[in-house]
């Protein structure tokens, strides 16, 4: 299903629309698709996902795997990409499922970098973003802030590519800090003390988008899965 949720970046599409576009990209409408319709999908860089792609081949004709990418239509990258990947991307003819770029999004010292910047390049639109150091080369302007708001202000740290909470903590002097384990490559950011809560929980989502274009802007989201935690 597709459903609107900004008219700039999100098409709206009916749910009869839908269900046929996700026919036609399936290659299950009619024997007529089946016949005009061929996909190659390059699994060479395709890793743990490589049974994904399998699937999809063993239920469909018009689909079929290879290993090599020039002869691929969409090469599937089922890891991120690497520095030696500069040298394999430009021998792709087809498409692949990865936006170049995005992978610095993993990292949260990038990340806060980024934010910061925004911040002070639009201090109300990005007011909202908690206080963030990078360490350690934002080690002293962090010691100036800690120092400070001691010790009525509590701050958390994360390893940057870190996740599922592994190696965070929370300190409230630099004290504390240097005992709990302070590292290279971590972010240290003012701890949100009254976040927004659903039935007195904390909280995320996940929500899955494909991005058809962006000249102009347009995306399709998913209302049929999607992540919340608790």
């Amino acid at each position: 299903k597709i459903t609107e949720m900004d008219p700039v970046l999100i098409e709206q599409v009916s749910e009869n629309q839908a269900d046929s576009l996700a026919t036609k990209m399936a290659g299950l409408s009619t024997s007529e698709d089946t016949d005009g319709f061929r996909c190659t999908v390059g699994i060479s860089e395709a890793d743990e996902q490589e049974a994904l792609i399998k699937v999809v081949y063993n239920q469909h004709l018009n689909y079929k795997y290879t290993h090599s990418v020039e002869d691929s239509d969409i090469v599937w990258f089922g890891r991120p990409f690497q520095p030696s990947d500069v040298e394999l991307i430009p021998r792709i003819k087809g498409f692949f499922n990865r936006i170049c770029g995005t992978e610095i999004f993993r990292d949260k010292d990038t990340q806060a970098w980024i934010l910061n910047q925004c911040k002070e390049l639009m201090p109300d639109i990005f007011d909202f973003h908690p206080s963030s150091f990078c360490l350690m080369k934002e080690y002293e302007m962090l010691q100036k802030e800690v120092i400070k708001h001691a010790p009525n202000r509590m701050w958390i740290a994360k390893p940057s590519d870190g996740g599922d909470g592994d190696g965070i903590f929370l300190f409230k002097s630099m004290e504390e800090l240097h005992n709990l384990g302070v590292t290279d490559d971590m972010v240290v950011q003012h701890y949100i003390g009254n976040p927004l809560l659903l039935n007195k929980k904390k909280w995320d989502a996940r929500v899955y988008v494909m991005i058809h274009g962006i000249n102009p802007m347009r995306g399709y989201v998913s209302t049929d899965c999607g992540l919340g935690r608790f």
